[in-house]
């Protein structure tokens, strides 16, 4: 998890090894997440951060870890937040967040 501007809210973020190799004597080489069982050749390190590439130093860096299971649930929050246009930070991952300017909670 990281934030994309001071004070915003954090965001999912993945370090993961992306591979041009050929698969199983295949002729073209497709980008692919790297897996050892299949790899003809080791992987390049990449980072994403809300879904969208960055440089691995912005996460490697700035990010908190968090297990698949808890960045897949995050994304889909983000998904969500960002399809129904819900009130909450996560919709605008990219503006800092403004207590006093925000709705009451209750």
């Amino acid at each position: 998890m990281v934030r994309l501007v001071k004070g915003g809210p954090r965001v999912p973020a993945r370090i993961f090894r992306c591979c041009c190799c050929t698969i199983a004597g295949g002729e073209f080489n497709d980008p692919h997440d790297w897996s050892a069982e299949t790899c003809d050749r080791s992987g390049v390190l990449s980072a994403e951060v809300a879904g969208k590439q960055v440089d691995l130093d912005r996460v490697w860096f700035y990010g908190t870890v968090i297990d698949e299971p808890e960045y897949r649930y995050q994304m889909a929050h983000l998904d969500w937040s960002r399809k129904t246009g819900a009130n909450v930070p996560e919709a605008s991952p990219e503006r800092a967040v403004r207590l006093d300017r925000s709705a009451p909670l209750f």
